[in-house]
């Protein structure tokens, strides 16, 4: 139990110590302020810095909790709690809603070091309520209506962690199974709170499977016997629909239909057999707008058991078109369109040699929006739908895919250059910071000699 809560107490304070800027162990921070804003930039300075040392005793609290020592931990929580007190006169007054989210924060921690440590419904609320509003304090616009834009090492390192995460789902990486002796692939899927960068410096709560933003794609071969663990670690049930798959009606993750849904701290385990290679994609089926909407799907690929089955391609790449509510609520659009759970400028480019062949498995797991994705430069064949091979590719340049779908498409890269491979419903091409600059959905094709 101790180490459980320490790990959720732990994703609660790294999203703050990345989100705020005030990492307890090593602060860069470089603003953008004119000089008019000089005395309220020093006034944020004096906040910011009383925020890093109660930041510090929090994750000191947290490295306790995940000890167990029951002594240490009311030890530290005692210090948080003097921490806050030492500077709550000077946060008070002149940012009431951030004293009274602390202060939020701070009761149901304390308390559980005193007692018993906090549960996971107190951690989640937490997370949420810190997230929200050190984000909008510290990142707040100045009297000038400037704003202090921030860069922190805490923040970069957790965006430069998730890459190679990112990098494997572009490239179609699976994750590595254990193999029984009677050769059944196993998996284990964790569903958990996670913090995730859907641009470098905007940091967002997840809900994750394996602490990833897509999941890692699930890569087998047809006719595979595949066992899949979920291990529920939310703060609210949740199940997995294999989306597409052609299994037994008790695998298919629908909750009170085939199967009762998973609790938080419990697990269930799935087992059915590769049916028919194509791309597919799985997602919860538990309260699907919230979990699915915040980051709880991933690709699911088989291949042919035939490896001469189908063509072969140079490159093969997946993008799982999706979004973040980052400073919205679920209600609204997403403000960070991602592909792979990133956005541009940071979604990952294609770099392809003049002749090559390029594959693109399309997911579209948006709860709401159609994206009708364009190439420019060259024209794509449309090579399968949902995991079925199409008899008569067809051929263009911009595809409509509606949330559900999966689209196979490909091209030779014949013209040298880079090609913007992007959403051509616009507003999903901007994120919520800048929308004078291309964000969301875009990727490039860049054609080398």
């Amino acid at each position: 139990m101790h180490k459980t809560v320490g790990k959720l107490l732990a994703l609660a304070i790294i999203g703050t110590v990345a989100l705020s800027g005030c990492s307890a162990v090593n602060s860069s921070v470089s603003k953008n302020v004119n000089s008019s804003a000089t005395a309220e930039a020093n006034a944020q300075n004096g906040i910011k810095g009383d925020i890093t040392k109660l930041l510090s005793a929090a994750n000191e609290l947290k490295k306790e909790v995940s000890s167990g020592d029951g002594t240490n931990i009311k030890g530290a929580g005692t210090k948080l709690e003097d921490t806050w007190s030492s500077i709550e006169d000077s946060v008070k007054p002149k940012h009431p809603d951030l004293y009274e989210n602390v202060e939020k924060y701070l009761n149901p921690t304390v308390a559980g070091s005193k007692a018993a440590p906090p549960d996971k419904q107190a951690i989640a609320t937490l997370d949420n309520q810190l997230i929200q509003v050190l984000n909008e304090f510290l990142q707040h616009a100045d009297a000038d209506g400037e704003k202090v834009h921030m860069t922190d090492k805490a923040a970069t390192d957790e965006f430069n962690a998730e890459e190679q995460q990112v990098k494997d789902v572009f490239n179609g990486v699976g994750l590595t199974p254990s193999i029984s002796k009677d050769g059944t692939k196993e998996f284990t899927l964790v569903a958990e709170p996670h913090i995730w960068n859907p641009v470098k410096g905007v940091v967002a709560k997840a809900w994750t499977f394996n602490g990833q933003v897509a999941g890692p794609t699930i890569r087998v071969t047809e006719g595979d016997r595949i066992k899949i663990k979920l291990v529920n670690k939310l703060s609210e049930p949740t199940t997995i629909h294999w989306h597409g798959l052609h299994l037994p009606n008790d695998m298919d993750g629908v909750p009170d239909v085939t199967q009762s849904a998973v609790q938080p701290g419990q697990s269930f385990t799935y087992e059915f057999i590769a049916s028919h290679p194509g791309t597919f994609m799985y997602h919860s089926h538990y309260d699907d707008m919230k979990q699915v909407g915040s980051g709880l799907y991933g690709a699911f690929i088989i291949d042919p058991k035939d490896p001469n089955a189908e063509a072969k391609y140079n490159h093969d790449y997946t993008m799982i078109l999706s979004g973040f509510h980052v400073k919205g609520t679920m209600e609204d659009e997403e403000d960070y369109f991602t592909i792979d759970g990133r956005s541009y400028p940071d979604t990952p480019p294609m770099v392809v040699k003049k002749g090559e062949t390029v594959r693109i498995r399309l997911i579209n797991i948006d709860p709401t929006e159609y994206h009708t994705m364009h190439l420019h430069g060259m024209d794509f064949q449309v090579i399968a739908k949902d995991g079925h091979s199409s008899n008569n590719p067809q051929e263009m340049n911009t595809l409509s895919i509606g949330p559900g779908e999966t689209y196979d498409i490909a091209f030779k890269a014949d013209a040298v250059g880079t090609w913007m491979f992007h959403c051509h419903v616009l507003d999903h091409t901007m994120n919520a910071e800048n929308s004078l600059h291309m964000g969301g959905l875009v990727t490039t094709v860049k054609v080398v000699e």
